[in-house]
């Protein structure tokens, strides 16, 4: 028999009717570990999976919950679900097997790196982050995210990115590859390895000894953004910090470009506090001195005097030095805010485009019939995109 041209519902239909009417599916056995566990309105939603693939589950009414790694046999049947166009294993009822062999193999790499140090020795952030290597994909919005929160808290810190796959075939080796290449940058002050959420397999890229490896001898501090904040992978153990999100980890290695300002200032008055410190001291030196007997005190008081304009002449001068050095840093920190102030660059002839109240940066963010604000230096206009 031969079908042309059939709809979604035809052959919907078709796949369920040869699931529902083979007998030997009726009421099968199917042995795997669970990889996901989640009841909702007393109804099981679970994945169980081997080393080459995952079975979605549904059980009604479950008796208990089971734990990520346990090792189960499921018994039911297969079921196409028409409308979503899913299939799912509708399960009758549940045992354990035991300890899963996958969960099994990671408990054992966990508690092999352990035991060699790698969860140990974390390297702490630099006090100064100028430039950024982060390990990702380059779609999505994980990089997005990164650079968003960068650039709000700081537009003098620059982003570089290595693309990597970050689930899949050769994604272990491309992250390698990536925290590598960072490692031997020497201009590179932090690493970040992110990706966004996903369920056991997708992150199981991370649970790998080769990327668990990389990560500990890299000389650079890392990073780690991996899932969301209920995930747990191997490189959040080796890595020096772990963030619970991607746009957390940028909002950790970047500080506030007001923060080095107000550093400046806290060293300048903690200067001034030593310093006066300094000379409290040397008067109340010189006040106890003076109690002596008066030949004493007038041979003292006369070499005293020396050592207290000397001190006081170095002092005056190192001051001044310092107020000099530190003045020069101030005007460098606001000649190099002034460069970022937008207004300058629209002096120059250069525009700013807006969509929405968001600053435009790329044509594909614009499509036909968008309404545009463009600012000019003299004034903005409003246009329609037609080509």
């Amino acid at each position: 028999m031969q079908f042309n041209n059939l709809s979604v519902t035809e052959l919907s239909n078709i796949l369920k009717n040869i699931l529902d009417s083979e007998e030997m599916l009726f009421n099968c056995g199917v042995v795997g570990e669970i990889s996901s566990f989640k009841i909702t309105n007393n109804v099981a939603y679970f994945t169980i999976k081997d080393e080459y693939a995952v079975l979605s589950c549904v059980q009604f009414s479950p008796t208990k919950e089971y734990k990520i790694g346990e090792k189960v046999k499921v018994v039911g049947r297969p079921n196409y679900y028409v409308k979503g166009g899913k299939l799912n294993f509708q399960v009758n009822f549940i045992t354990s097997f035991g300890e899963g062999e996958i969960y099994r193999q990671f408990i054992q790499l966990k508690e092999k790196l352990e035991k060699q140090g790698y969860f140990k020795g974390k390297k702490d952030l630099p006090e100064i982050v100028r430039n950024i290597g982060v390990v990702t994909s380059s779609k999505g919005a994980v990089i997005k995210d990164i650079i968003s929160v960068t650039k709000r808290r700081n537009q003098g810190v620059n982003i570089f990115i290595f693309p990597a796959k970050v689930q899949g075939e050769d994604a272990e080796l491309e992250i390698k590859k990536g925290i590598e290449y960072f490692s031997s940058r020497e201009d590179i002050d932090v690493i970040i390895v992110a990706r966004g959420g996903g369920s056991s397999e997708d992150l199981s890229v991370f649970n790998t000894e080769m990327v668990a490896t990389a990560c500990f001898v890299c000389e650079k501090p890392i990073i780690s953004a991996v899932g969301h904040e209920t995930d747990y992978t191997l490189i959040d153990l080796v890595a020096d910090i772990r963030a619970s999100t991607p746009s957390v980890a940028a909002e950790i290695a970047v500080k506030e470009s007001k923060n080095y300002l107000s550093i400046l200032k806290f060293n300048i008055v903690r200067l001034n506090l030593a310093m006066n410190k300094t000379l409290k001291n040397e008067k109340y030196n010189l006040t106890n001195i003076l109690k002596n007997t008066e030949n004493i005190v007038q041979n003292l008081l006369y070499k005293h005097n020396l050592i207290l304009n000397k001190l006081n002449f170095n002092l005056n001068y190192y001051i001044k030095d310092i107020i000099k050095k530190e003045r020069f840093a101030i005007d460098n920190l606001v000649y190099k805010l002034k460069a970022q102030n937008p207004k300058i660059q629209l002096d120059k002839g250069f525009v700013s485009v807006e969509k929405d109240g968001k600053r435009v940066t790329s044509k594909n963010e614009v499509t036909i019939g968008d309404n545009l604000l463009i600012d000019f230096k003299d004034g903005k206009i409003k246009v329609e995109v037609k080509e």
